[in-house]
């Protein structure tokens, strides 16, 4: 759960000082988020990736992205005003056909309650092509703060395009999906 990972990671920060990372980012991008891993809202990095989405950015993260039952994608999942938006691993530019999911064309999410890293995204019939089924499977480092950023501007964007409160309809529950193993 958030609050036994928040414990945690406290935990971790007060017995060990945070190691220092570098990002990958373009020529001139300035040295890295540092003491991140492989997420943050350093702005820094985060004025990096929105020259690539061309859109205003609250956080991002390296995940690998799961569409369909063998397509998997390595990149940065970036959290925007109005949609999630897939950058490159290699931060050339986002993803092709499709680095753009839209708020409006996610109808929820869940947490797997077997892994400490993997949410499954739902998202209804306005989606693109791209994305063969409705399900769409994120491994994440820190799928916690993922989620905090990710259900904050899918609410906000709600409230923008319907001028009333709702909520990301959200479950956690047994996905039956194997741990991801590209972190640590």
């Amino acid at each position: 759960s958030c609050a036994e990972w928040a414990w945690r990671w406290r935990r971790r920060l007060q017995c060990q000082r945070p190691r220092a990372v570098s990002l990958p980012l373009p020529a001139g991008g300035g040295e890295g988020a540092g003491g991140a891993g492989r997420m943050s809202s350093d702005r820094l990095a985060l004025s990096a990736l929105e020259r690539k989405t061309k859109a205003q950015l609250r956080y991002f993260e390296l995940v690998e992205l799961v569409v369909g039952q063998d397509s998997l994608h390595r990149c940065y999942i970036c959290v925007g005003n109005h949609a999630l938006f897939l950058v490159s691993h290699n931060l050339s530019g986002i993803l092709k056909p499709c680095g753009e999911i839209k708020y409006e064309h996610i109808d929820g999410a869940i947490e797997d309650a077997k892994s400490t890293n993997t949410l499954l995204l739902i998202l209804n019939g306005k989606r693109h092509e791209f994305f063969s089924t409705p399900q769409v499977v994120i491994n994440a480092e820190h799928r916690c703060r993922l989620l905090v950023q990710f259900r904050c501007g899918w609410q906000t964007s709600y409230l923008w395009r319907n001028r009333t409160v709702g909520e990301l309809p959200f479950n956690i529950r047994d996905l039956g999906l194997p741990e991801a193993t590209g972190f640590g």
